[in-house]
C-alpha cells in the first residue's frame, strides 16, 4: 500500500508544470532586470545604452509605460572615403551586410569608414514621441573634434529638460564601457524652436568601440509629424563655437545649415527621416 501511494505521489509531481526561474540581466552599474525588460530596452537602446544606464534613469524609463510594441525604426549603414580624383569626401549608403564585414583590425582608418546611424521613436500617451538618436563607428576615426548629433522636427516641439546625451567607449584591453555625458542646459547643446543638437569632442582615447547618443522628449503639436536626425563627423579640427555655428534646416542630413562655410569641415554624411501621420494611440 505504501509503495502504491509512493507511486502515486510521484507521478502527480510528474505532471505539475515546474515553472523555471527568469533569466536575470545585470548591466555594469548592479542594475538587475528580468531578460524581458532587457529585451524592452534593446527595442530603443544599443547594447552599451543599456548597460551603462544608472538607476534613475532606468527608473525612469521603466515608469515611461512605453508600449515597445509600437516603437518605430529607422537605421541606415554608411561608407564614408576620400575621393582622391574629386577632392572631396564621399558617402555612400551600404547594406548591412557591406558593415559587418568591414574589418576593424588595425588602427583608425582615415580614408575610409563605416557608421550606423539610428534613429527610433514611439508614442507615448496621445501627445508626446520619446526619440533615440545613436551614431555608432565600425572603424574609429582619425580626426577627433567636435562631430554633431541632432534631429530636427516638424509640428512638436522639445520638453524642456528631458534630453540625455553620451558619448559611449571603450578604451582598449578594457571590457566595461566608459560615458561622456552632455547636460540637458551645457554649453555643448544648441536648440531652436524647430530642433536640437549637440557637440561632442570624440575622446581621443585608443577605443575599439564608440559611439553617441541623443535621447529627447517631443511634444506633439499636431499631425503629421516629421523628425530628420543627423550625425556630423568633423574631417578637420573645429573649435565648439565653429561646430554650432548652424541652424537647423534642409541643410547636411537635412538637420543641420551651417553658416560661413563651415560645412566643409564636416563629412556631410546622410540622414534619415521618420513620419507620423496619425496617432498611435
Amino acid at each position: 500500500m505504501k509503495k502504491s501511494v509512493l507511486c502515486l505521489a510521484i507521478m502527480f509531481l510528474m505532471i505539475i508544470p515546474i515553472k523555471a526561474k527568469a533569466k536575470e540581466i545585470v548591466n555594469q552599474n548592479g542594475i538587475v532586470m528580468s531578460e524581458e525588460t532587457y529585451n524592452n530596452l534593446r527595442k530603443i537602446f544599443s547594447e552599451a545604452r543599456v548597460a551603462v544606464m544608472d538607476t534613475e534613469e532606468f527608473n525612469n524609463i521603466i515608469n515611461m509605460n512605453i508600449d515597445y510594441e509600437k516603437v518605430q525604426k529607422s537605421i541606415k549603414y554608411y561608407k564614408t572615403y576620400y575621393d582622391h580624383l574629386q577632392r572631396k569626401y564621399v558617402n555612400e549608403e551600404v547594406l548591412q551586410e557591406e558593415y559587418n564585414r568591414a574589418s576593424t583590425r588595425g588602427t583608425s582608418v582615415y580614408e575610409t569608414t563605416y557608421k550606423k546611424l539610428e534613429s527610433t521613436f514611439v508614442q507615448m500617451g496621445t501627445s508626446i514621441n520619446f526619440l533615440s538618436v545613436n551614431l555608432r563607428w565600425k572603424i574609429m576615426p582619425t580626426v577627433r573634434s567636435f562631430d554633431v548629433i541632432g534631429t530636427r522636427f516638424v509640428h512638436q516641439y522639445l520638453i524642456g529638460g528631458t534630453q540625455l546625451a553620451y558619448q559611449i567607449y571603450r578604451k582598449v584591453g578594457n571590457s566595461n564601457y566608459e560615458t561622456i555625458s552632455y547636460s540637458f542646459n551645457g554649453s555643448n547643446m544648441k536648440t531652436q524652436n524647430n530642433g536640437i543638437a549637440y557637440s561632442m569632442n570624440l575622446v581621443n582615447d585608443a577605443v575599439n568601440h564608440l559611439e553617441c547618443d541623443l535621447n529627447i522628449n517631443l511634444s506633439i503639436d499636431y499631425f503629421p509629424t516629421h523628425v530628420w536626425t543627423s550625425y556630423q563627423h568633423a574631417i578637420s579640427n573645429v573649435t565648439l563655437a565653429q561646430s554650432q555655428n548652424y541652424d537647423f534646416g534642409d541643410g547636411l542630413g537635412s538637420v543641420f545649415l551651417f553658416k560661413n562655410n563651415i560645412d566643409q569641415y564636416y563629412d556631410g554624411m546622410g540622414g534619415l527621416h521618420q513620419y507620423q501621420s496619425s496617432s498611435s494611440v
